[in-house]
């Protein structure tokens, strides 16, 4: 395994830290990937870590 991934919600700020702090970078990101309501939409983050050569 050379890369570890992940996806969270761009309001999950305790965990965007947590995975900032562990050494992860955010790759990506897809906008308004989630609906909440009239005009309301949440991203999503995409993050990932180097482990490998």
């Amino acid at each position: 395994m050379e890369k570890v991934e992940l996806h969270v919600r761009s309001v999950n700020a305790r965990a965007i830290e947590l995975y900032r702090s562990l050494g992860f970078v955010e790759e990506g990101r897809k906008t308004r990937r989630l609906k909440i309501g009239p005009n309301a939409y949440f991203d999503d983050i995409y993050m990932a870590l180097w482990v490998g050569p």
